[in-house]
């Protein structure tokens, strides 16, 4: 007899004995943004640390999702995230600003070096594709690869898979994208070659009227080298009208452009209606997502300035997925919390961001860049900034798993600011730290004094912003 019995719709799988492939004192389950951050930080303190990632690369959205853009100031950056965009400033890798362009080739070496010097370990090519848990406490994962089926324990797990695939897997309770269910679009970026910079210069100093007003998202500075374009509203107009270009395409948004090599980043195909947690959606995102980027080029080509004689140089190599669950978590994180400057006991550190105050800029229901969409087209942007509270972290119903991603315990409305690259980078390196300590203690995250937790993320760079009451001053010495 096989191993699978057939029962009407039902594959019915003959229980089996599966090989533990090793024991650590922190998982971190995704090397994402906030994976990398979270093994580093945690091979830092000592810890034994194994990072499980499903691609060959580490940095996820920002690196093989070619977001070469960090949303946030240079100067909120504090901790890893500082740590690793200096290291690009160094290099020429990377431009300090309001918004901060870099290079996603570089970031990826820069993260796989400092894993490497902390002495954590990468599993590439792999997939969590089951928790372990003992009494409400995950013990460790399952994952998949060319190896086949293996357990992996550890002291603490840390889920960022940007997903919360391990913290579903545990049991935990979440909810997706919006109060109705509703997910921000997914998005394929790519980068194209030959742009005639002058003639794009041209334009946008000659159509001020084409573009977004706010100068934390259109500016345009060649004494900088600098450039961020978003609008060429009139002419993406007369292409959706002429079906040229798809449906729900209303701007056109060139997220940076470099002077030096004539290669610009485009971040326009918007594809709504995809569930990120679903393979089946996830392809036919991916399908539609080709698609409209196929029609971008063709038109930029034939009709925007400066790219006439453009080619395609690159595209990302993963699908650009926005929000999917949010963990139910200890403490969750909404937009009044956010707007109101609350602070908390339990803040592991500040973010900071360019938003419109209480509107959507990548909104589910779609009209992006469209006429009625304020966000992208009249209001300023404000300069945001709020506390990122420890409790937010942690799944509610789950014990010894950290979150660590654009999953973390928040509203939607919250999350628009906090699925970001620099607060992902900052909740991986709490995360991490806050792993080894349990490691190192032998408590659970939960139990974790959170003093202990501030202390060590003071002396390793991060800006609280504050005092801590109850942490001495000399805590960070």
């Amino acid at each position: 007899m096989g191993r699978y019995q057939i029962d009407g719709a039902m594959a019915v799988e003959q229980s089996r004995d599966i090989p533990i492939a090793g024991h650590y004192d922190v998982i971190v389950a995704g090397g994402g943004t906030a994976g990398s951050g979270a093994a580093v930080a945690a091979g830092r303190m000592g810890a034994k640390t194994l990072l499980i990632e499903r691609a060959s690369y580490l940095g996820g959205t920002s690196t093989g999702g070619m977001m070469g853009v960090m949303w946030g100031p240079y100067d909120s950056y504090s901790g890893y995230c500082k740590e690793v965009v200096d290291d690009m400033l160094a290099m020429g890798a990377a431009q300090p600003g309001a918004i901060v362009n870099f290079d996603p080739a570089t970031l990826k070496q820069i993260h796989l070096d400092k894993l490497q010097a902390v002495g954590a370990a990468p599993l590439f090519y792999s997939y969590v594709v089951d928790a372990m848990v003992e009494d409400g406490a995950v013990r460790g994962v399952v994952v998949e690869n060319k190896s086949g089926r293996q357990a992996i324990l550890a002291r603490t797990v840390i889920d960022a898979t940007a997903d919360g695939d391990v913290a579903a897997f545990a049991g935990a309770d979440f909810q997706k994208g919006r109060s109705d269910g509703a997910m921000r679009p997914v998005t394929v970026l790519f980068r194209l070659g030959n742009v005639d910079i002058d003639a794009l210069l041209s334009y946008a100093q000659e159509h001020p009227d084409q573009f977004m007003a706010d100068e934390h998202v259109n500016f345009v500075s060649p004494q900088e080298r600098k450039m961020r374009l978003a609008g060429f509203f009139d002419l993406i107009t007369a292409g959706r009208e002429a079906g040229e270009l798809d449906a729900d395409c209303h701007y056109l948004r060139v997220e940076s452009v470099d002077f030096e090599t004539g290669i610009a980043l485009i971040n326009t195909v918007r594809v709504y209606g995809i569930d990120g947690t679903d393979a089946w959606q996830v392809t036919k995102g991916e399908l539609a997502a080709r698609r409209q980027m196929a029609d971008l080029i063709r038109f930029m080509q034939a009709k925007v300035p400066g790219f006439q004689n453009a080619f395609l140089v690159d595209s990302s190599d993963m699908l650009g997925v926005r929000e999917t669950r949010h963990v139910v978590g200890e403490y969750i994180l909404t937009n009044d919390d956010i707007a109101e400057g609350r602070q908390f006991d339990d803040v592991i550190g500040l973010n900071c961001g360019h938003l419109p105050p209480n509107q959507e800029v990548h909104s589910p229901d779609g009209n992006e860049g469209g006429q009625s969409d304020r966000a992208n087209r009249a209001d300023p942007w404000s300069r945001i900034s709020h506390e990122i509270p420890y409790g937010m972290m942690l799944a509610k119903n789950v014990d010894n798993l950290l979150l660590a991603g654009r999953h973390v315990s928040a509203t939607h409305e919250a999350d628009r600011i906090m699925r970001h690259i620099p607060p992902c980078i900052m909740v991986g390196q709490a995360a991490g730290t806050a792993a080894a300590l349990c490691a190192e203690l032998d408590v659970s995250p939960k139990r974790l004094d959170v003093r202990r937790l501030q202390a060590c993320l003071l002396r390793s760079g991060v800006d609280l912003g504050r005092p801590i009451p109850g942490l001495e001053p000399n805590a960070a010495q």
